[in-house]
């Protein structure tokens, strides 16, 4: 058995640790008008009044033997917990009243910490205890092992898709949390498992106050308590969670799948040509051939210059004009000289040279007919 000078000192840093994680909590959900970070600055600031009274209840410090030490040392973790654990519920889990959660905050301190006092200089107004390891015990182990486990789960869920270490800290802490509630219960301050509890209490605590604060000031907030990060949020912000070098390589890898989508649709075009009928097979030629390219680095077949009739050839080009001077969702349109230039850059190697010149002796004329048409004409007499 330690003195009680040890647990009064130790208590009343974990007590400490708790209000701190309260206010960093509290302050940032206020700055932020965000009600989750409030509640769960709610459950901190009823851990810390509840462990700031156990340790001002240590027998032989401030008062003799008193109920309120062992009352508020087996409330402290399920009490907290339950509090925690309400985020779960729809009602709470985007909480948007931040002056009612903050009432309810100061209508929990101010309640603890009156029964604390009172309980302390009226001993006798404090009910019995039950007994470390009885029925009464027993099933509030129970509910608190419940409600821990909710949060377990719920941090343990948030670090498989973020795979953060600070994510990973909270489901540690939260685990220490958890193994702080039997020895609250079951045991008593004779044995080694009472104190050690205390030792898993502060430790988790630390962990989870110190890991949650910080997350609250990034740009992208993981909210592991709370539990609601979807795979979605994750993409949406994958440079805030996942930093610009991964960031960099899911861009190159979303583009790759991106574009291999892209790839398919001209024969996709020509199976829709063939369902509605009435077109030649010249049509549909051109249809499944456009993006083929003269050094073979088309698609969908990758044919080469051999292959490609005059008519895929001046549809290719007019297609790339067309396609880099119209505005996309993704980009603004090209100008006139900037796709020219490209055209003119891959001639020979990706475009008929014949046909990019066509292309532009048409558009500096500016006729009104037909450009494919007025293209294979002056294709031709090339």
């Amino acid at each position: 058995m330690f003195g009680t000078q040890v647990h009064f000192l130790g208590v009343g840093v974990t007590a400490l640790m708790a209000a701190l994680a309260a206010l960093a909590l509290t302050i940032a959900g206020v700055r932020r008008n965000d009600g989750r970070a409030v509640l769960l600055g709610t459950a901190f600031t009823v851990m810390a009044a509840l462990l700031a009274i156990h340790g001002l209840a240590t027998p032989g410090v401030l008062v003799g033997q008193n109920g309120v030490i062992a009352l508020t040392g087996a409330a402290t973790l399920p009490v907290g917990g339950a509090v925690l654990a309400l985020s779960a519920l729809p009602a709470l889990r985007r909480p948007r009243d931040i002056r009612t959660l903050l009432g309810l905050q100061v209508s929990a301190l101010v309640a603890v910490t009156g029964l604390g006092i009172v309980g302390m200089a009226i001993p006798d107004v404090v009910p019995p205890v039950p007994a470390p390891g009885g029925p009464a015990a027993i099933v509030a182990l129970i509910v608190g092992v419940f409600l821990y486990s909710i949060l377990v789960l719920r941090s343990l869920k948030t670090y498989l898709l973020t795979r953060r270490v600070t994510d990973l800290a909270v489901v540690i802490g939260v685990a220490w949390l958890t193994a702080a509630l039997p020895p609250a219960l079951l045991f008593n301050y004779m044995d080694l498992g009472w104190w050690l509890g205390h030792l898993f209490e502060l430790a988790g605590i630390v962990i989870v106050g110190a890991t949650v604060a910080v997350d609250l000031r990034r740009s992208a907030q993981s909210r592991s308590l709370v539990g609601d990060l979807r795979a979605e949020d994750l993409v949406a912000q994958e440079e805030a969670f996942l930093g610009a070098r991964v960031r960099a390589l899911t861009q190159l890898l979303a583009d790759k799948d991106e574009f291999d989508v892209v790839k398919r649709h001209p024969e996709r075009g020509v199976k829709l040509l063939r369902e509605l009928g009435g077109f030649p097979a010249s049509v549909q030629a051109l249809v499944h051939s456009h993006h083929e390219r003269l050094d073979g680095q088309g698609y969908p077949r990758g044919l080469g210059d051999s292959a490609l009739a005059l008519d895929t050839r001046i549809l290719t080009v007019c297609d790339v004009y067309d396609a880099l001077v119209s505005p996309r969702v993704y980009r603004a349109a090209w100008s006139h000289e900037a796709a020219i230039g490209l055209l003119r850059e891959e001639s020979g190697t990706a475009f008929d040279e014949r046909c990019v010149a066509a292309l532009e002796a048409v558009l500096r004329r500016n006729e009104p007919q037909p450009v494919v048409a007025t293209l294979r004409i002056a294709a031709a007499s090339a």
